[in-house]
Order: structure tokens, then C-alpha cells, then sequence
């Protein structure tokens, strides 16, 4: 009875643990285009995440928070250094932040739940730490990848392009939007038009 009981236990354990595994970006379609400014040539590509995009690059459905992911791709194909700053983006970003933290797991109720049940049957005492402590390497799993993937400011030199994702609040989401680069050591400026295909 006890070894059953242990097994059953093990079991939820196993079952019930927070995790966190996300796919690396993968590349997008790109399309060359001309800045509105210049006639400057850059690639760009721009992706909106449907559900199914959210569980397999944040694994998180990210779009139920009411944030819409947008992956982006832009290269640069001018003889020139360019800097790319997500803030130069013509639609309003959400703080990455605040979303990686409602994305977090939060297992306080099943904890509270395996150790009350502790004292009962003390192998849910192993439950409650184990599911806590896996909770806590999910999370700060989340953070690290959304860290990394998450767009920021970048150097652009010429044939480098740049892969990541920005958080636009779903009321402010527009599929046609523009990046503003800075060319480097200058005050001239390129206006990149993104279509999200």
C-alpha cells in the first residue's frame, strides 16, 4: 500500500511540475525593399504570432495576455552602418517585463495544496518543495529567453542582419508599420516600411 501510494505521489510530481521549453527563432521569408527617405535597399520580414507560434517560441500563448508578438528581421543591405533601436519602431511596444511576469508560472495554489496534504501523507511534503523549486527554474527559464529574444538596440554594418521579436499591446497592433535606423557617426536617418506577411 505504502510503495503504491509513493508511486502515485511520484507520479503527480512528475506530472504537475512547472517547466519552460521554447523553440529558438527561426528564419522568416524575407522581401527587399526601399527606404522611404533614400531609396536605400534593406531586407525585411515581419511575422505576427498566432497561437501555435506562441506555444512553440515563447510556451506561452502570449496572444490570451493581450499582447500580440511580432517577430522581425531586417538586414542590412547599404554599404553603410545602421542602428536599430526597437524604440524607433512606429508602433508602441508593451514593457517585456510586465509580460514575462504574467507569463510566469505560478504554482503558490498547488504548493499550498501538496503541503497541506503533507499533513497527511508527509511524501507530499517532497511535492510541495520539488514543484516550488521547478516552478522557480521556469521562470527564470522565461526570462532568460524572452531576454534574448526580445529586440534591442543594434549595430547594423553592411550584409548584417538582425532576428527578434518585439510585444505590442493588441489594441495598438498594426500590420503595416516603419523602422527608423540611424546611420552610425551621422544624423541621417532611413525609414524602413515592415509589412507583417
Amino acid at each position: 500500500m505504502k510503495k503504491t501510494l509513493s508511486f502515485i505521489i511520484m507520479g503527480l510530481i512528475a506530472c504537475g511540475c512547472a517547466s519552460y521549453s521554447a523553440s529558438s527563432l527561426t528564419a522568416l521569408t524575407p522581401t527587399p525593399v526601399k527606404s522611404t527617405t533614400s531609396g536605400s535597399e534593406f531586407t525585411v520580414a515581419c511575422k505576427a504570432y498566432n497561437r501555435m507560434d506562441c506555444q512553440r517560441y515563447l510556451d506561452r500563448n502570449i496572444l490570451e495576455m493581450g499582447y500580440q508578438p511580432v517577430q522581425i528581421y531586417i538586414k542590412n543591405d547599404t554599404n553603410k552602418t545602421y542602428t536599430f533601436s526597437p524604440d524607433k519602431l512606429s508602433i508602441p511596444l508593451a514593457n517585456v517585463g510586465a509580460i514575462a511576469q504574467k507569463a510566469h508560472t505560478n504554482t503558490a495554489g498547488r504548493v499550498a495544496g501538496y503541503a497541506l496534504g503533507g499533513f497527511l501523507v508527509w511524501p507530499l511534503w517532497i511535492a510541495a518543495v520539488v514543484d516550488g523549486i521547478k516552478s522557480q527554474e521556469a521562470n527564470a527559464l522565461l526570462d532568460s529567453d524572452f531576454d534574448a529574444k526580445v529586440a534591442k538596440n543594434v549595430d547594423l554594418l553592411p550584409g548584417e542582419s538582425y532576428n527578434s521579436i518585439v510585444f505590442v499591446r493588441k489594441d495598438d497592433y498594426k500590420s503595416q508599420f516603419t523602422a527608423t535606423l540611424q546611420e552610425q557617426n551621422s544624423d541621417h536617418f532611413e525609414v524602413v516600411p515592415m509589412v507583417v506577411r
